[in-house]
């Protein structure tokens, strides 16, 4: 394992999961509960995902 640096962390649905919204900005990971998490690499990023999924809710737990 190795130190990502900070991230913009979001949890997805799982149905609304679809494994193409991963980018070079973002990474589709699993929290310790096994559901899926979306770590971005700024808040541009999370931005223009928000952008281009308007449909997919975008969960801050944190």
């Amino acid at each position: 394992m190795s130190p990502m640096g900070k991230k913009t962390v979001r949890w997805i649905k799982p149905e609304d999961l679809d494994e193409r919204m991963s980018s070079s900005r973002n990474i589709l990971a699993k929290d310790r509960f096994d559901q899926p998490v979306f770590l971005f690499e700024n808040d541009f990023a999370l931005r223009w995902f928000a952008d281009k999924y308007p449909d997919v809710e975008l969960e801050e737990k944190m």
